[in-house]
């Protein structure tokens, strides 16, 4: 699985892979293949994450709540946790 993930990054346009909502989607993929090391570093090249990227880490998303910024925090972040 993972390498058919890395097989469709590479088909992906750089200008698109930069885009936070594909980010997230990246964060996603990597995490239902269970590569969390890469869904942790696609997490961390987000500068401007958003409520979605904190959720979209999954499993992760309950040590992520902490370091969560408060204006982001809502009713989804809480039912992720």
């Amino acid at each position: 699985m993972i390498h058919r993930c890395e097989y469709i990054i590479d088909r992906i346009p750089l200008n698109i892979q930069n885009k936070r909502q594909m980010q997230n989607s990246l964060i996603d993929m990597w995490g239902k293949c269970g590569s969390v090391e890469k869904a942790q570093i696609a997490f961390k090249s987000i500068d401007d994450r958003d409520t979605v990227t904190y959720n979209t880490m999954g499993s992760e998303a309950i040590q992520l709540d902490k370091q969560m910024p408060n204006h982001l925090r809502d009713e989804v972040s809480h039912i992720c946790v």
